[in-house]
């Protein structure tokens, strides 16, 4: 293993969860927000009503699209 392995090791533990498709399995603080949304489009998998239209937004990196 050479220095830098070394080092990466050292400062990342779980280097993984900085990939752009990691989804941890539980998004912590974000209990409130998935009930919300799940409510919303529920209808849409059985079939039966439209859902509602949801429109998602916020800053850069706040767990917008790991929570839809």
């Amino acid at each position: 293993m050479g220095i830098f392995e070394e080092i990466e090791d050292r400062i990342f533990n779980k280097r993984f969860v900085l990939l752009p498709d990691y989804v941890p399995e539980r998004l912590i603080g974000r209990d409130e927000q998935i009930r919300q949304d799940a409510s919303a489009l529920s209808p849409a998998p059985s079939g039966g009503d439209k859902p509602h239209n949801v429109f998602i937004y916020g800053k850069t990196g706040v767990g917008k699209t790991a929570v839809m």
